[in-house]
Formats: C-alpha cells, structure tokens, sequence
C-alpha cells in the first residue's frame, strides 16, 4: 500500500512540474530532462511520505506543515538567492520559481495528507497543545540561524570547492574567480536571516512529532537535504562537475542543518514525555 502511494505521488509530482503555472504552458526543463525529473519526484515524494506517515498531525494543519517546509525548500530558499546570484537567478526566472513552486507545494502537499489517511482532522485539542510546545522554543530561532551560517561556510571551503576542483580542475578556478562578492558579510548576514526562516517554516512540521529525537532528527535531515540538493543536477549553464560538487555541497548542508534544527527545537523525546506524564 506504500509503495503504490509512492507511485502515485510521484506521478502527480511529475505532473505538477510539467506544468508552467506562470507561463501558462509546459515546464521545457521537464520536457527537456523527463527521467531526472523522475528521479527527483520520487524521492521527493519517499521523503515527504516518510514525514507525513510519521507526523501525529492531522487535517489541515500537516497539509499546511508539508506545504511550508516543501515550498521553502523546494522554491523560496532557492529564488531569494538572487539577492547574490542575480547573474543566474534573474527576476523572471525567480518569479516562475516563485508562483509555480506555491502551486506545486499546495497541491502536492495537500494530496499527499490523503493519500496517507490524514485529511481528517482529529479534533481542535491538539492545536493548543502544539501551539505552547512551539512557541517556547521561539527564541532559539536566531541561534539556528547563526549555526547555519557557520555549516554553510564550512560546507564551502571543505566540501564545495575540494569535490569542484576534483571533478572540475579547469573550470573550477574559472568558477571560484567568478564568484567573488564585493560584501561577503552582507552575504552571511543574509544566510543568518534565510537559516531563521528555515528554520521557522519547520516549526508546524516538527510541533507535531513525537518520536525519538534521533527518528525525528533522520526525517528531518533528510527533508532538508533532499528537497533542495538533487535539483542541482538539472543541467544548466554550470560545468556538469560544478553541478555535482554543488548537489554535494548541500546535501552534506542540509543535512547537518536539519539536525542542528531538531536539536536545538525538540528537546525531548517520546519515552521522555511519557515519563513525565506519568
């Protein structure tokens, strides 16, 4: 029964992206790259079912929780990096990410719940509950911030450029030369606000587990890194081995992030809440 969930969130994934909501036509990048495409809505779709079979949300408020991390990671995360990547990230580019990326996120996010049993709501008492957990936790939100922005730079100068400079020996100085930003601080003073709203839009998602932080901290991480790092390896301009040691990059990223995020905004597991009810 799971797997043929899968199969067929995949297919409506697939579908969603073939459309250009902003364009009012097809999507030429799915038209152009069917099979990665494929790819990348399956595991896509494991992850996010993955998620939603383990959340103890219900109805509406999982639609919404898939929907905002799956729309942050899949499309605004992505688009505000014009603010220093304006030479491949135009305004027009940015708004089709935008507006197709929301569409996308709602509906996928939506049919998910259902496919998965959970469109029912279970009742208005879990709000309140979930509500106090979340809120408590609020002013953590800044310090995940500033820990991205240390795993971003790290992930940079240790993963990045080594793996780019492997598989990439000519173009890659090219590359690095390139890129090379007239304020760097403004930059990671704008990663700081964009790991803030990370980690915010994960708070719904992650209010509603309750397992034990290293399950919850693999959903997570897991989320986080594949959501975002496989659509690196669309082709584009970019050298292909430019391509892959950025899919590194922020798999590796995401990944320690989600993590950092689940430990410092899920302090207790499961057996830890039982006992204390008890």
């Amino acid at each position: 029964m799971t797997t043929a969930r899968i199969v067929v969130l995949t297919i409506t994934l697939f579908c969603l992206n073939l459309v250009d909501f902003a364009g009012g036509g097809l999507n030429q990048s799915v038209l152009s790259n069917p099979l990665i495409y494929v790819v990348l809505c399956l595991l896509n779709s494991l992850v996010t079912g993955f998620a939603i079979n383990n959340s103890r949300q219900r109805g509406w408020r999982l639609g919404l929780a898939v929907c905002l991390v799956f729309y942050a990671l899949q499309s605004f995360l992505v688009g505000v990096e014009a603010y220093y990547l304006s030479d491949l990230l135009t305004p027009q580019l940015v708004a089709t990410i935008l507006i197709n990326g929301a569409i996308v996120a709602a509906v996928f996010s939506y049919v998910a719940v259902l496919f998965f049993g959970k469109l029912q709501d279970s009742g208005a008492e879990y709000a309140q509950e979930e509500q106090i957990h979340k809120w408590s936790w609020l002013w953590k939100i800044p310090l995940a911030g500033i820990a991205y922005v240390f795993v971003f730079v790290l992930c940079g100068l240790l993963v990045f450029q080594p793996v780019a400079k492997l598989l990439e020996p000519i173009a890659a100085p090219l590359y690095f030369a390139e890129f090379q930003p007239e304020n760097p601080g403004s930059i990671l003073l704008f990663q700081m606000v964009r790991g803030s709203i990370w980690t915010l839009v994960t708070l719904p998602l992650l209010s509603g587990f309750r397992a034990p932080k290293q399950k919850v901290g693999m959903i997570i991480a897991l989320l986080y890194a594949i959501l975002m790092a496989p659509a690196n390896l669309i082709p584009n301009p970019l050298a292909a081995g430019i391509r892959i040691a950025h899919t590194t990059e922020v798999f590796v990223e995401n990944f320690i992030f989600g993590w950092i995020v689940v430990g410092l905004l899920y302090p207790k597991t499961f057996d830890e809440e039982r006992n204390l009810a008890q």
